[in-house]
């Protein structure tokens, strides 16, 4: 199972227990690198993961354009209504563009967006203030889990 496929299935896991919360509402975007603007919108907010499981199947190119991701991202969480907005990034590559992503993230948290990160083998805490790092890929599931709850409780 690749990387990417485990991302998307943590995250869909993520997203049923998370839209059943009043308040909350995800949405999922995948940049698997197809070129480097390629971001997929695999679940856009207010949209139940259960109608849009065939989404959920991308293929990744072994680039990672984040910059462009958060971007897109950042934009749809800013038109949403929710007071609280959250980015967390899960990524298993380093940014094509660093000053860009670190650019559009810095940008993001003057907007009011708070930003966490995961890697997957890869270090991810001089991006994101709040980063996770996951060695062992069995452990994805479950921290993913952990650091949402952490970040709803904090609420």
């Amino acid at each position: 199972m690749s990387l990417l496929t485990l991302a998307l299935e943590a995250s869909m896991a993520l997203a049923l227990a998370l839209e059943s919360i009043q308040g909350v509402n995800p949405a999922i975007t995948a940049f698997p690198g197809a070129n480097d603007e390629s971001v997929h919108q695999v679940l856009r907010h207010g949209e139940k993961v259960r109608d849009n499981l065939g989404r959920f199947s991308v293929f990744s190119a072994y680039t990672t354009p984040m910059t462009q991701a958060v971007w897109f991202a950042a934009a749809q969480l800013l038109q949403c209504r929710e007071p609280r907005k959250l980015l967390l990034t899960v990524t298993d590559g380093v940014p094509n563009d660093l000053p860009g992503t670190l650019s559009i993230l810095k940008r993001c948290r003057d907007s009011g967006i708070e930003t966490l990160g995961i890697g997957l083998g890869v270090e991810v805490g001089h991006l994101f203030p709040v980063a996770l790092t996951i060695h062992d890929l069995a452990e994805l599931r479950p921290q993913l889990f952990a650091l949402s709850k952490a970040m709803l409780l904090a609420a």
